[in-house]
């Protein structure tokens, strides 16, 4: 193109054979360039450094990785153990509690029934220096107050044989223990209403057993010393309808 007189089909020819020359040896170029970059004699031990490195991290990760789930674990079981321990903590006091309250509750009713029991004791002294006051013309007659107190609520405790079953004869409903029948348990009674402790003739152990008996379930008692069985009849009366007659009443 710049010298006119050369043939411009054969210069055509030439120049784009120069193109793919020129081309094809920039593109060798680069080959070469990648061909030695990456094949050096150390990218061999670059590469092997870096596995090495990669699976000391690798094994390292993994070791941390068991680290975690085992502390993950320990941390779960502690957990388990507080929640358990708490659990156990929190019943035992909330029973002790319970059982501190129940037993303050009974030391109240023993108390009570202790303050009563003293109250009847000495109405029952005061009642033995006492003359006998003149029957109340408003009492019933002895066969209708046998007729309200014959009931199996009622639970006579002491008293002679002899006295026992003229007793007996008189309310054949109600329960009359012996007073020397230790073996004898109240809880089988049922429901029980009053309890008449026969002071002339009482074992103390039988004493002592109804007596608790009494405390715990807060049943009405009175304690009989005249043995008239009349007397002992209305004196039970008067108890079971809160009446003060003749006689001093012994509740507890």
């Amino acid at each position: 193109m710049a010298h006119r007189n050369l043939n411009v089909s054969e210069a055509s020819k030439y120049l784009v054979a120069a193109f793919y020359l020129k081309y094809l040896i920039k593109a060798y170029k680069k080959v070469k360039e990648h061909y030695f970059k990456n094949n050096r004699e150390t990218l061999f031990l670059e590469l092997e450094s870096l596995e090495k490195e990669k699976n000391e991290l690798k094994q390292e990760n993994a070791k941390l990785q068991q680290l975690i789930a085992e502390q993950k674990k320990l941390i779960d079981e502690l957990k388990q153990k507080l929640d358990a321990e708490y659990s156990r903590a929190k019943g035992e006091f909330a029973k002790k509690i319970r059982k501190l309250e129940k037993e303050n509750e009974q030391l109240k009713a023993e108390l009570e029934a202790d303050k009563n029991e003293l109250t009847a004791l000495r109405e029952l002294a005061f009642s033995l220096q006492q003359e006998p006051k003149p029957d109340d013309d408003r009492s019933p007659s002895v066969e209708e107050m046998c007729r309200t107190i014959n009931s199996p609520a009622i639970l006579i405790v002491g008293g002679y044989p002899g006295w026992q079953k003229q007793i007996k004869d008189r309310l054949p409903n109600i329960n009359v223990v012996a007073a020397d029948m230790l073996n004898f348990d109240p809880d089988n009674l049922g429901t029980v209403e009053l309890i008449v402790f026969n002071t002339a003739f009482l074992n103390h152990g039988m004493y002592y057993k109804v007596i608790n008996f009494v405390r715990k379930n807060k049943v009405k008692v009175c304690y009989i010393v005249n043995q008239n069985i009349e007397k002992a009849i209305e004196q039970i009366w008067q108890v079971l309808n809160n009446r003060r007659g003749a006689y001093p009443l012994s509740i507890v």
